[in-house]
């Protein structure tokens, strides 16, 4: 029995004809698999009637609502009016219809349309048994809908995830496209390195080819001038060089974090095929990548170490040029 949506209530005639040959004292219970009712009621004399009503019903979503009060009326010659008094909310809902000793049919015509209860005599326990099913299958309801939420809720959160572990795939990718000529870039800083040590060594020889005073001198310091420069230049070329590096690891290191994370992810089962299908072309792309990530690591290291090398080299150039600027 529908009692909120009835809050309008309506009144109906109470003016019944004829005369009363039946007692319809009693409990009576009705309902259907969503809604548990319960009347009681006790007959005067005169058709009065005055007794109390429960109901219990299941929302669409699961959730519980009941609810009662008092109830007055009148019964004649097989006609009934009850209004029921819903408590605690203060509102009344007036239904008629046809009565016995077994049965009672209401009916009231609502703003949203009619709506019927039949109810049959029984007892409390009767009601309290209907109720409970309708609480366990309001249970079953609320859970299935949980579980229900859960799976939506888990199968939006593999699309972000399948998502993002293809979007790392890519980024992989790309990122190995841009630095595949990496290998190569350090050949040539090395031989970058060697090529200025080598202008070094060829003016320290010519410095050194110089004798004199005068003229001599002057020229042997302006060739020590040059040999200081191309020193420069070669700490200029590796700030470059190490700043390339940071740029390429600040690239990098974020995209290997999310590497790890997405690897433990797929190390789990996954149940959603478009996890399951993002993680087997990730790791068919991530080995190749970290493998080229050691070799970059490994190649500027080895950029580093020929660097001090041939750092060396020019310093004793250096060295030695400054000795030769003052000989004679």
């Amino acid at each position: 029995m529908r009692l909120i949506p009835w809050f309008a209530a309506l009144t109906l005639p109470a003016a019944l004809c004829g005369c009363w040959d039946t007692d319809i004292s009693g409990t009576y219970v009705g309902g259907n698999g969503r809604e548990a009712d319960l009347i009681q009621v006790v007959q005067g004399a005169d058709g009065h009637l005055l007794g109390r009503f429960a109901y219990l019903e299941m929302k669409p979503d699961g959730k519980i609502q009941q609810g009662g009060g008092a109830l007055d009326g009148a019964y004649r010659g097989g006609n009934v009016v009850v209004t029921l008094h819903v408590i605690p909310i203060i509102a009344s809902v007036t239904l008629s219809g046809t009565a016995d000793a077994n049965r009672i049919d209401l009916a009231a015509s609502l703003s949203e349309g009619p709506s019927t209860m039949s109810l049959v005599r029984s007892d409390e326990a009767d009601f309290q048994a209907r109720a409970e099913k309708i609480r366990q299958a309001g249970r079953l309801a609320q859970a299935a809908q949980a579980q229900a939420t859960a799976a939506r809720v888990a199968s939006d959160e593999a699309g972000r995830l399948a998502a993002a572990i293809l979007a790392l795939t890519k980024h992989e990718q790309a990122f190995a496209v841009r630095t595949a000529r990496l290998p190569s870039a350090i050949i040539n800083v090395e031989n970058h390195y060697r090529a200025i040590t080598g202008r070094m060594q060829a003016l320290l020889e010519r410095q050194q080819s110089i004798w004199g005073g005068g003229q001599a001198t002057v020229t042997r310091s302006q060739i020590s001038i040059a040999i200081n420069q191309a020193a420069i230049a070669t700490s200029q070329y590796h700030i470059r060089v190490g700043q390339e590096e940071r740029a390429l690891g600040n690239e990098y290191a974020p995209v290997v974090r999310e590497a790890i994370v997405a690897e433990n992810k797929c190390a789990s089962d996954q149940p959603f095929s478009s996890v399951a299908t993002a993680c087997a072309a990730f790791r068919g792309i991530d080995g190749a990548f970290q493998k080229q990530i050691a070799a970059e690591r490994d190649g500027f290291a080895e950029v580093e170490d020929f660097y001090r090398e041939e750092k060396a080299k020019q310093d004793v150039i250096q060295q030695q040029a400054q000795n030769t600027v003052n000989r004679m």
